[in-house]
C-alpha cells in the first residue's frame, strides 16, 4: 500500500515511483516506472477519475512520454482526474501486456483517488 496522502488529488500534481521486481537479481534498475499526474483544469479534477496508460516498449523516449510537457499534454488529451502513466523499464523481460496489467493492477487501484 502507498501513502494514504497520494490518493489526494491536487491540482497539477506529479509524482514518480519506482516499483522493483523482487524476484530478479537486477535489483539496480526499477521493473516500472509509474509517473502519477493530476490535471491543471480544476473541473476535471472534481470528477475524480482515473486512468493507466502503459508505454509501449521503445516509445518511453518519445516527447509525449520523455517530457514533462508532453506528459502534461498526455494528461489533458486523456481528461481524466489522474492518469498513471506507466513506463516498462528497460534490462527487464515483460511476457504480454496482460502480464503487466495483472502485476500493475493493485498498484493503480491504490493509487486511484
Amino acid at each position: 500500500m502507498f501513502i494514504p496522502k497520494m490518493k489526494e488529488l491536487n491540482l497539477g500534481q506529479k509524482y514518480e515511483l519506482y516499483c522493483f521486481d523482487k524476484n530478479t537479481k537486477n535489483t539496480d534498475a526499477p521493473r516500472y516506472t509509474l509517473t502519477v499526474m493530476d490535471s491543471n483544469d480544476p473541473k476535471i479534477l472534481k470528477k475524480r477519475t482515473c486512468a493507466a496508460f502503459i508505454t509501449p516498449q521503445g516509445k518511453e523516449r518519445d516527447t509525449m512520454i520523455s517530457t514533462e510537457v508532453g506528459k502534461v499534454s498526455l494528461c489533458q488529451q486523456a481528461g481524466y482526474s489522474r492518469l498513471i502513466i506507466i513506463t516498462l523499464n528497460h534490462g527487464h523481460k515483460f511476457d504480454s501486456i496482460e502480464t503487466v496489467k495483472t502485476e500493475l493492477s493493485p498498484k493503480v487501484v491504490d493509487l486511484a483517488p
